[in-house]
Parts: C-alpha cells; structure tokens; sequence
C-alpha cells in the first residue's frame, strides 16, 4: 500500500513537473525551433515544387488532377499561410519582445514543423493525374482567331456581366457577318467554365438561314446526354422542355440566328424557368429585340488597325520575313485592306502562307481593285459569309439602295440622299408619289441595313460608310446579271487613267451602272462607253478633256448622270450640249462640287427631268431654260454662294416642283411689284406661288418685306421649312450663315435684326408658329420672348430654342403672368441654347403655375449671360423631369444653379427629381455659392480640417518609429473651426441620382476676396449612398477647395462607377481622397493629376478612419497591400506639377500600381522618392537580406523597392519608411518570385499592360527597372516607349546586376535626357533582350560613357556579339564623357540603321568598334 501511495505521489509531482518543463522548453529553445520549422519548410518546398511541376504538366496535356494530390498541396499551402504569419509576428515581435510572445510563437513554431513533417512523410503516387476525361463543350469548341484583344476583350467581359446578372434572361451577340461573333461566343463558354460553375450546363445550336426546329432540338438533347426518338415536333419539344426545366442553371447558344425563333416550338423553357439563360448570335439586331433582347445587345466591331495587324502577322507567322522591307510594306497594305475584319484576315494570312512571296503583290492589287472572289479562299469563306446577308434583306429596294452604295470610294462618307436621287431617277421605288415618301423610306431602309451591319454609321450628318470587304462583295454582286454595274477607281496607284486593260473592261453592252472614280476623260476611256443599256452614270473627281466630244452620245437610256467633284468650265465652253443619245429619258441630273460656267446649252432637250443639283458648285446663273423643265420635282442649289442671277420667270414656271434648296445660295430677290424685263431677278413671290405641290423650302431672305405673299399659309398641307431672314447687316459679304444639317431638317426659322419688324409680315408669323428649331441672332427691340414672339400661342411646335448674342431680351416668359387658357409653355421643347444674352436676368420669372410647361426639356446650354444670377426656380426645376444636359459657362453673377424665390414653399425643393440628369458642366462661375443653398443647414458647422500634420508624414528616424497605429506615429488631425461652403450640399445630393459626367472648372473667387470661398465639392451629411452611375468627374481652377469629399458616412456607397479623374490647378487640395473614396473607387480607369501645388498624398485617412487602418496594417505587419485604383484599364495615368507630393497612402499601407496601365507620366514631383514600393506577396513582410544594410539603408532614403508575387505582380508600387531590414526574420525560403528587393519598378505579370513610360524631374529616383525572373517571366514586353529626362539621381535604368532572360522584347523607342549620373543606358544582357528597338536618343548626360555599358557581376556572361535587329536611328548629342557605343570586345550587328547623329561628344574616337556589320 505503502509503494502504491509513493507510486501515486511520484506520478502527481512528475507530470507537473514535465509539464512545465515542456512548456519551459518553448521559451529555451525559441532559436532552435524556429531554425528547426526553416530546415522542414524548405524540404517542404522543395517537395511542393517537384508536386506543382507535375501538375502543371499534366494541366497542359488535358488530364484532372488526382483528388489526393490536389489535397496535398491545398494542405501545403495553409502550411505555408499559416508560416507566413508566424514569419509576420516574428518580425513584430523583434520591436516589442516579451517571453509571452516567445513562447506563444516557439510553441507555433513547433506544432507547424510536426505538420510538416507529416506531409514530407506523406507518400504520393508517381502519377499525379487521372486519365483524359471525355471533353465538354468548351474544350470540343475550337476558338481559332480569338485574341485578348481589347475590343474584344471589352464585349466579352460586358457580355459575362450580363451574363452573371440574375435578372438577365437573354442577351444577343451581334455584327457583321465574319467579324467574329461565334469565334467570341466559344471563348466565352470556355471562360464559364472557368468560373465558379455559373451553369450547371452550356448548350449550343446552329440555328443558320434556313431554320430546322428538329436540327436544334437534336444539337441541345445530344448536348445534354439525351435522345430524341419521336417524330413529332410538338413531342420532341415537350420533352427537352422537361429535361431543361431539370437543370437548375442551363445557357442555351443559339448561334448564327437569322430569323426569330420560336423558342417554345424547340422546347426552350424560357419565361417559365429562371434558371435558363439565351445567348443569341445574329447579324441582324431586329432578330435579337424581336426575341427578346433589349438593353443586352452586345456589337461586335471590326478589329482595329493595330489589332488587324497583330491578328495578321499571328496568322501568317513565320513568313512574314521582317528583314524584308518590301514584303513588310507589302503584308501592311494587305492587312489594312482587310479593314479589320477577322475572316478576311485569317483567311487570306493562310494563303499568303501557301504560296510564293512573290505573288503577295498580287494578292494586294486583287484587293485594292475590289476582286476579293479571285483571292483563294474568299470565295467560299468570305464572299459567300457576305452575300448570305444580301440575300436575306426583305426587298429588291433596300437591296438596289445597298448596290448603290458600291458606286463610291473606298472609305467614302456616303450621302444617302445619293439613294433617294439615283433611286428615283431609276424608279426603282413602288407605290411612291412624293420625293419626301422616297427619302423616308431610304431612311427606313438605311436604318435596317445598319441594323443587319451591311452599313455602318458615318461622324458626317446624314451620310453612310461601307466597310470595304463588304464593298467588294456588293461590287461583285452588282457586276453580274441582272444588275450588271461597272466600278473601277483609277488612282494615281493604279496607272492614272490610261491604264491597260480599261478600254476592254468598260466595253460592255449590257452594263446598267458605270462610276469612274479619278479619271481623266479622253478617248481611252470613252471610246469604250458605248453602252446602250447604261442607266446609271456617276464620275467622281475628274478630269475632262475639251477637245474631245463624243464622251456621251452613244447611252440611249441613261436615266441617272452624276458629276461629282468635276471641273466642267471649259467642256462646257466648247461644246453645246452633254451629246446625250436619248437625252429625254434622264431623270436625275446632279452636278455637284463642280465648277460649271454657263450650263444653259446642257438643259435644253432635258425635257423629262425630274431632278436637278448645283449643291456646292461653282455658278453664277440659273439658265432661263431652267424654266422649260416643266417635270422638274427638285432643285438643289445649296451653298451655291457665288450664284447671283435667278432670271424672273424662272422659277414660277416650275408648276410641279415639290422641293427647292437655296440655303446658303442666291440673295439677290427682287421686288414682286413693278415692271420686269430681261434683267428683272426673280421675287420671293414666285417661290410662295408653288404652293401646289411645294412640300419643302430651304431660302434665305435679306429683306423681309420682300415676303408679302400669304398663299402659301392657306395649304392645307404644311410646308416644311428652312428659312433664314436678315435685316441688319449686308446680306453678301457678311452675311450670317445658317447652313442646312441635312435633307431631314425640322421646321427651322433664324431671325437677325428688328424683331417688330418681322412680326408684321404675316408669313413670318406663321414660320415662328410652325417651327420646330428657332434662332435669335444679333435680334433687337425683343424683351420677352413668348410673350412677344407668340403671344399665349406658347410655342407648341418647337423643340429647339437658340438665342445668341442679344442686348435686349430678360427673360423666355413670365411664368406668374402665364395664363394660356389650358395650353402649357414650350411643352415639347427638348433644347435650350443661350450665349452672350447679357441682359437675360431670368429663363422664367416668377413661379412657373403650369406643370406642363418645360417638361421636356433635355438639354439647356447657358454661356456669357452676364446679368443671370440663378438658372432655374424652384418651380422650374421640379418640371424639368426629362433633362439629361445641363452647361452653364462664364457667368460672372450666378450664385446658384437653382434658387427658391420668395413665393415658392419651403418645402418645393423635396419634389425635385432629375434622375435622368447625366451630364453638368459648371465652368466660370465665380461667385456660385452652391448648386442649391435654399433650406441648407447652418452653413457654419466646423469641420474636420487637416493641419500640415495630417498629410506631412511625420519626420521621425527609423530607429524611432514605434508600432504600427500607436498614437505618436499616427498622422495627426486636429480639429479646426472652418466654415464648410460645398458646391453639392448635402440638401441636394439626392437630385442627382444617375449624373454620369461632372465637369466643374473656376467656380471660385481666388481665395483671400471678399466672397465666400467654396471650400468642399460634394458634402456627403446624412447620405448612406449618392453617384453610383458617376463615370467622369473632372475638376479644374478650384481655388479654394480644400477636400473634394467631406463628411463621408460609415457604410457610404457610391462612385463606384467612376472610370475617368482628372483633377488639375486645385492649389488648396492637399489630398486627392479621403479613404473611404478610395475604398469605392474599384472601376476607375483614367487618373490625370496636375498642377495641385500643395497636394501631398493621393489617399488621406482621416482621424475616424485612421485607427482602422492602423489595425489593418498590425493584422499583417504593417505591410498592408493598397493597390491604387485596382481595376486601372487606362490610357495614361499622368501626374505633373505636384511638387508638394510625398506619398501615395497612408501609413499602415504599402502602395501597389495597377498591373494594366498602358501609359503613364510621372513629371515634376521633385518630393517623390520612389515610384512604387511591392510589399511581400499578400501578407509577407519585406525581406532584402541579399542587399548590404548600407545600400538599403539607402535605397530607404531615396528609393523605392519592388517585388514579384505568387500570383502575377504590379508594374509599380510605393516604398515607405520601414524597420531597416538586418532586424527581419526570415522562415520562409528565399525562392525567386517570394522575395521582396528594394527597387522602384517590378516584375510584371501577364496581364501587364504598360505601353509607355515618362518619368521627368522626380529628383530622387535611382532606378526604374527591377525585375525577378520567374518561369513565366515576360517583363514589360508591352512597353514600347521610354523616356527619362531630368533625372539626377539616376545611377541606372536596369538595376544593376539584374539577372532576367526575358522581357523589354517590344521596346521601340528609348528618349534619354539630363540623366546627370547615368553612365550607360543597358548592360550586354539587357540589349540581347531589346530586339525591336528601333530609335536610340541620348541627350545632355554629362556621365555617361558607352550606350552599352561592361558585363555586370552576378553572374552574367555574354556573347561577344550584339545585334538590334531593327535600330534605324540614333542620335547623341552634348555627351562630354562618351567614348564610344560599347566595348571593343562586342561585334555590333545592327542591318536596319539609317542614320547615327552625333554631336558635343568630344571624346568618341571611334563611335563603333572595328567588328561592326550593318
């Protein structure tokens, strides 16, 4: 008993005592166990690398990884989480130790070196995938031609969104026919597969031309493991619908749609199952609304020129010799003919690459002529893809109008008013009696062809373009029967005029249409016009000879001549007529552009003439044989401004014309009274006596009492008009100009000059009545607009307002004295324009009674309105429920944008809505207030406002600097009384709900004047969420404005959508955004930055904000990533003339530049030390071990650092002042790709973008490029453009010693100026990398000594010889120390170099060494 009772005593005092022990063990042997966990880590990650390795290969062979093994290395990687945070509380642990945390971290220390000891022991199969599964539809699909392009790139991301929204049902896919809709569509399905299991199944059917409901039934049952084996439509549908409706989350393609579909004859349960989603592509948009589709049609657009070009030499590949210059030209010439368009490109890059070299030039002249079908290939895959299209278009009339179009130049604005007169004078139009029905329905049909993108949009009013493959093809079609259209171009390229082989072409018997584009005529080409069938005649911007006479004589039926851009003067001296075979059957004669002379003795025999155009040409005289035509419908005579003789009799003789155009034309009217002979001018009322079929008018009037006649007001069918009336200056030379925007215009009246006077005339009054689009210009004796102008009529037409430059006019209308019987104000009035109206003190005075007044309007533009002091009342804005635009400019009196007057209740402003407000420009208001400051809350509340303190970082040496958030590293903010003048208060915010573009520019009094100074753009009080649809927001010239953001609340959403800023001349802002902004601003994609002269960080943490961030940064070492602006997809990022910034972020955040800017300017921040800092991949801390403390320490001073992460890298980040690096504990193994090094611009990742890079008087920087080699490793290969300049401290562009294979391959250009230490531009080992440099510049570097500088240590070896494939160009100039281009020891081989210019180079002896091939 005794033994048994010690035996129990023993074990109570043992097990304590071994207990403690264990737990002693933890704090005695810290060392060992940490130097223990970095022994096994780094066995583990040399485990996890020969594992990552297999897998990787097997990936790319198509095989699935084992379950095992892909539980393995998730298991490896929390390992390693977990042994990077234990790393991070090392570190922290260094600044403050205490034996709690060493044993804490000991203890760690050991349980994760077990782990790992497990899994070394772990055995895994040599095998580590499965065998190929069988392949899905994503991996069957081939997406041959699909390229990240950024035009693609941007459809398909949009599409994707689309996709991923739970109340899309269906979105369409469209383009022309060869643009690369299904190409888009398969790498779509293989991106979802990429995805989180968006959809449980993706189907996809051809639907093509011909539709068969039981070929799609079949494709989606095959496509979901299922037979159909009924005969019955109806049978096999309800079936599918069952299997589809079993799906949860299923997307049915259907591909290559021509007509809409019955999705319910399929089976396709859509409606009835949410989790069905449609994806449809087509070449017609109708199709996709008609199904269903309507905000989520996506367009897919010809590739651009640089993208065509990449797609083309991708296709042709290697034979594409870049050595030969001639075959270089010659591949450019071809691509651009393809205009952009995938299949064109992909198929004749695949014949380039089957034939002879030689024949390339063939190829490019077969394009160039418009004979794509000889090309191999682009019959069967091109011609025919086009065609298809033609052949599906509703009637024989939209398909000639498309035909028409082929008459054209390549990349021609096409009018199509062209149509409307080629199409009438060839009566191709049924069941038309009016040329104004014609125009409408070629409109209609113009509008269908965009539609099905056999045309494309022009930038000119009223014109067309035709994408050039498909001119081609509408040429070939038209070539052959029953159309038979001639279209040759004969250019200076092609031979002239006189080029072999026209004369047998253009002998044709049975050609309709022939258009000679740039010949010359003489009798090489004429002889051969004997056409006895041709109809349609067009030459275009050529040249005749006079003494040859016979051009025309032999076309017995022509019914259309048109002579566009021809000098006829002396032509038509010499001859006495066209020479027309049968001139009684043309109906459409157009001389446009043309200098003419005297046509009189070429309308003579014209007798059927329907339609007749001077536009634009150069002509004195209207032919009195003009007045014979008795058939004549049009005359045209626009911008005709040295026409000044219209005979009397001429125009009233012209019983059936229905429309005149004299805009911009004749002037000289004469009176309609008195005697008249030969001299006499035609009156103005002639033209008003057409009133029988005269449907439209475009005149211009110097003297309104010429318009006395009142006949034409009784028609019981309106005119429509384009009438310009001037009174008050010489109606020649200075004569006001109102050009005519098209053939569609609405009623529009200009008035300049006595406005009492014009109300006299009774045909005045009635224009001002009808009008739909009024001018006021340089008017007088006007005071109120509708009261004077219409009375209580109100304006009930007109939908465009325009007053300019008037000394009169106060206000539109009185809005207390409005009583119109029931009628509202300008009730449909769309747009408003007021410039230099400088007495206008109101738009309406008074409060506006009538709700219905102004509810339409979209648009008001006010600029130079020197007396107006707000732009709308209470009750004005509350109607204003359609405006989309609002621009108020140079307004020295404005105080507010809206202002409640005294009678207005206090509460009206809480019926505002503008939610359709998307654009508002406020430029040149120096004393606005505010956009609203009625009911406002006490506008003397403090603010917090930041001393120097708060931005200034706090000058402390390293050796001070305590933990992470505590209270004396923090920046301080103090709390200051100010008064918060915003420009949007908080009492407003809610109007502006969907503003898209905010353009805000010298708003304020320069600071120190008497007036109230805004000092905050958006003040935020009180609001959860405001301009969530903002995408640009642009502010310049605010003085006084010291924070863009205030008073934003916990939890605030908004600016999200905010993709362009640019801040420039705020000289009172010190920080761009607080950081809660920034936090929001997930899709910005273009910064520009200038001129902020006390700016001093991007990113403030203001005192609520800052402990949080703070306990962010402590959470992961004080070493918190901050990628600014994450989701860049820029242009340019550009900051200039900051010469106060220091920072980028606050504190407890490193700094990381976006891995996809394109182009980025860095000038004049002299206070910028470095360009970026990369923190450790995620939450690693800094590690430099590799680097002596002395150099980092300083690199710290006056550098930056850089890394490359796991996952990809950012091009640039910021550097901070951290712990020197001798005091950092390192577990983790140093692998390439995990350390952080001390640089200023990192490795960059795949998605790397960056094309152009300027950095410019930053006077601290050191180095610009670091990069760590990877595998994959592709270092800036997008970067095309260098330029360094005024760089002082510059030592080197390429990090010294830098070890990378790969990278820089697209450089072209390298620009370096006053880099004052800079003593060569790259080591041997960087040059071998810059393959496509082409331009070397170096300028005023007083150190340097050799372009190329010696082999650097770190093991780099080179070979004697380097080559630069394609330098053409160098220039040297004020180098005092440059002794030559490289070493002796290199042979140079550069074969493309042009040109070397040296200058100020005193000590080049020998600019090259003797070994030199060029």
């Amino acid at each position: 008993m005794e033994e048994i009772c010690i035996s129990i005593a023993s074990k109570i005092v043992e097990e304590p005592v071994a207990l403690i022990g264990r737990q002693l063990s933890y704090i005695i042997y810290y060392d060992s166990n940490i130097e223990s966990l970095k022994d096994v880590l780094k066995n583990l990650d040399d485990k996890k690398n020969d594992v990552q390795r297999s897998v990787d290969a097997a990936k790319r062979n198509g095989k699935t990884i084992k379950d095992q093994v892909q539980s393995w290395l998730n298991a490896v990687s929390k390992i390693f989480r977990e042994a990077e945070e234990l790393q991070t509380k090392l570190n922290m642990q260094r600044r403050c130790p205490s034996l709690k945390s060493r044993y804490s971290l000991s203890r760690k220390a050991k349980k994760i070196a077990e782990r790992v000891l497990l899994k070394l022991d772990e055995e895994l199969s040599n095998n580590v995938a499965n065998p190929v599964p069988l392949k899905q539809l994503g991996s069957i699909i081939s997406n041959e031609g699909f390229k990240g392009f950024e035009s693609r790139e941007d459809v398909m991301n949009d599409a994707l969104s689309a996709l991923r929204n739970e109340k899309t049902r269906i979105i369409g896919i469209c383009g022309m026919g060869g643009v690369g809709k299904t190409t888009m569509v398969r790498e779509i399905i293989k991106r979802l597969q990429g995805t989180n299991k968006l959809f449980d199944d993706v189907v996809m059917s051809t639907v093509s031309a011909t539709v068969n409901i039981r070929t799609i039934q079949t494709e989606i049952a095959e496509s979901l493991d299922m037979k159909l084996v009924e005969e019955s439509e109806s049978i096999r549908a309800q079936r599918l619908h069952e299997r589809i409706k079993q799906s949860k989350r299923i997307l049915i393609i259907l591909d290559d749609v021509w007509s809409a579909v019955k999705l319910q004859d399929v089976g396709i349960p859509f409606g009835d199952h949410e989790g069905c989603k449609i994806l449809l592509t087509s070449r017609n948009e109708e199709v996709c609304k008609t199904m269903g589709c309507k905000d989520n049609i996506f367009r897919v657009q010809a590739l651009n020129k640089e993208e065509a070009w990449e797609l083309f030499k991708a296709t042709v590949g290697e034979s594409l010799d870049n050595n030969n210059p001639h075959l270089l030209h010659v591949a450019k010439m071809i691509a651009d003919e393809c205009k952009g368009l995938p299949i064109a490109i992909i198929t004749i890059g695949k014949t380039l690459v089957s034939i002879d070299k030689n024949e390339w030039d063939t190829i490019r002249d077969q394009l160039k002529n418009s004979l794509p079908e000889i090309i191999p290939g682009m019959e069967h895959s091109v011609y025919s893809c086009i065609k298809l299209s033609y052949d599906k278009l509703d009637s024989d009339e939209v398909k000639s109008c498309f035909l028409l179009c082929c008459l054209f130049p390549e990349d021609y604005d096409v009018p199509i008013e062209y149509m409307v007169r080629y199409g009438l004078g060839r009566a191709i139009f049924e069941n038309v009696n009016t040329i104004e029905k014609a125009r409408k329905r070629v409109h209609s049909f113009v509008g269908q062809l965009k539609r099905r993108y056999l045309l494309l949009d022009s930038h000119k009013e009223e014109c067309i373009k035709m994408h050039d493959i498909v001119r081609d093809v509408a040429i070939s079609i038209a070539s052959k029967d029953p159309h038979r259209f001639m279209v040759r171009s004969f250019d200076a390229e092609g031979g002239g005029g006189g080029r072999p082989g026209v004369q047998k072409v253009t002998n044709q018997e049975h050609c309709s249409a022939i258009s000679l584009i740039d010949v010359k005529l003489d009798e090489n080409i004429t002889d051969g016009l004997e056409c006895p069938k041709l109809e349609l005649l067009q030459l275009k911007n050529s040249s005749s000879s006079s003494e040859y006479s016979n051009h025309f004589k032999r076309m017995k039926e022509l019914k259309v001549l048109s002579f566009l851009e021809v000098n006829m003067s002396s032509y038509l001296a010499s001859e006495k007529s066209l020479l027309l075979g049968e001139p009684k059957y043309l109906h459409t004669l157009c001389l446009e552009d043309c200098n003419l002379g005297d046509i009189s003795h070429v309308i003579g025999g014209l007798e059927n003439l329907e339609i007749l155009s001077f536009a634009r040409s150069q002509i004195n005289k209207l032919p009195r044989e003009i007045g014979h035509l008795h058939k004549l419908r049009m005359l045209d005579a626009t911008d005709c401004d040295g026409l000044e003789e219209i005979p009397h009799g001429v125009l009233s003789n012209l019983r059936r014309l229905e429309e005149l155009y004299m805009a911009e034309s004749f002037l000289n009217w004469g009176p309609a009274t008195g005697s008249k002979d030969e001299t006499s001018m035609a009156s103005l009322d002639e033209v008003l006596s057409l009133s029988d079929h005269l449907n439209i008018l475009a005149i211009k009037i110097h003297d309104v009492h010429m318009l006395r006649n009142d006949e034409f007001l009784l028609k019981s069918q309106p005119i429509r008009f384009h009438v310009s009336i001037n009174t008050s200056w010489s109606y020649k030379k200075e004569s006001f100009k109102n050009r005519m925007p098209g053939y569609l215009f609405k009623n529009s009246l200009m008035l300049r000059g006595d406005v009492r006077e014009y109300l006299e005339i009774g045909a005045v009054r009635y224009f001002l009545k009808q009008s739909e689009d009024l001018v006021l210009f340089y008017t007088y004796n006007l005071k109120y607009v509708i009261e004077e102008l219409d009375g209580q009529g109100g304006f009930q037409h007109l939908k465009v307002l325009s007053i300019m430059c008037d000394d009169n006019i106060e206000y539109v209308m009185n809005g207390m004295n409005w009583t119109p019987g029931g009628q509202p104000a300008f009730p449909i009035l769309e747009s408003a324009t007021f410039k230099n109206v400088h007495k206008l003190k109101f738009v309406c005075c008074g409060k506006l009674l009538d709700k219905r007044s102004f509810m339409n309007l979209r648009s008001i533009a006010i600029n130079n309105c020197d007396e107006l002091k707000y732009v709308f009342s209470v009750s004005i804005a509350q109607n204003l429920v359609q405006l989309q635009s609002l621009n108020v400019e140079n307004c020295a009196k404005v105080e507010e944008i809206i202002s409640k007057e005294r009678m207005e209740d206090d509460n009206a402003s809480h019926m505002i809505k503008w939610s359709r407000l998307t654009v508002l420009h406020l430029i040149a208001l120096p004393k606005l207030r505010g956009f609203y400051t009625g009911n406002q809350r006490d506008s003397t509340y403090e603010i917090i406002k930041p001393n120097d303190e708060s931005v200034n970082k706090t000058k402390e040496t390293r050796n001070d600097i305590q933990v992470a958030g505590s209270t004396s590293s923090r920046s301080k903010v103090a709390q200051v009384g100010a008064s918060c003048t915003a420009l949007f208060p908080s009492n407003c915010i809610s109007w502006l709900t969907n503003l898209e573009k905010l353009v805000l520019d010298s708003l304020t009094s320069e600071q120190g004047s008497e007036e109230l100074v805004v000092n905050v753009v958006f003040d935020l009080e009180g609001h959860d969420s405001a301009f969530s649809q903002l995408q640009t927001f642009r502010a310049y010239s605010l003085c006084g404005v010291e924070h863009l953001w205030k008073n934003v609340q916990p939890g605030f959403q908004g600016f999200q959508n905010v993709r362009s800023l640019d801040i420039q001349r705020c000289e009172s802002l010190k920080y761009l955004c607080p950081y809660e902004i920034y936090k929001l601003l997930v899709n910005l994609q273009q910064v520009y930055i200038d001129s902020c002269l006390n700016m001093e960080t991007i990113v403030l943490a203001a005192p609520s904000t800052e402990d949080n961030i703070h306990e962010e940064g402590k959470e992961i070492g004080g070493s918190g990533v901050m990628t600014l602006f994450p989701k860049l997809l820029i242009n340019i990022f550009h900051l200039s003339d900051l010469p106060n910034l220091e920072r980028f972020c606050p504190d407890a955040y490193s700094f990381a530049w976006p891995s996809s800017t394109r182009i980025m300017r860095v000038i004049d921040c002299p206070k910028l030390k470095t360009l970026g800092f990369a923190p450790l991949s995620k939450k690693r801390p800094a590690i430099a071990e590799n680097l002596s403390d002395d150099h980092v320490r300083g690199r710290e001073e006056s550098g930056g650092a850089s890394s490359s992460t796991g996952s990809g890298c950012s091009p640039l980040v910021c550097f901070q002042s951290r712990p020197s690096t001798r005091n950092f504990t390192q577990i983790l193994p140093q692998v390439v790709n995990r350390e952080v090094t001390l640089t200023n611009l990192q490795t960059s990742s795949a998605s790397d973008n960056l094309e152009l890079l300027l950095v410019a008087e930053c006077n601290l920087l050191e180095v610009i490029f670091l990069v760590q080699e990877t595998p994959s490793t592709q270092a800036f290969d997008k970067l095309r453009d260098l330029y360094l300049r005024f760089l002082p401290m510059l030592s080197h562009i390429w990090e010294k010693g830098l070890q990378v294979s790969s990278g820089f391959g697209n450089l072209r250009l390298l620009r370096v100026w006053t880099c004052l230490k800079l003593r060569y531009l790259f080591s041997p080992r960087i040059a071998k990398l810059l393959t496509c440099l082409e331009t070397i510049e170096v300028s005023e570097c007083s150190a340097m000594e050799k372009i190329v500088g010696e082999a650097e240590g770190g093991g780099e070896s080179i070979e004697d010889e380097l080559t630069f494939p394609q330098l053409n160009y160098i220039k040297l100039r004020s180098l005092p120390e440059l002794e030559s281009f490289c070493s002796e020891a290199y042979t140079l081989k550069w074969p493309a170099l042009e040109k070397v210019h040296v200058l100020g180079c005193p000590k080049v002896k020998a600019f090259a060494p003797v070994s030199l091939y060029v």
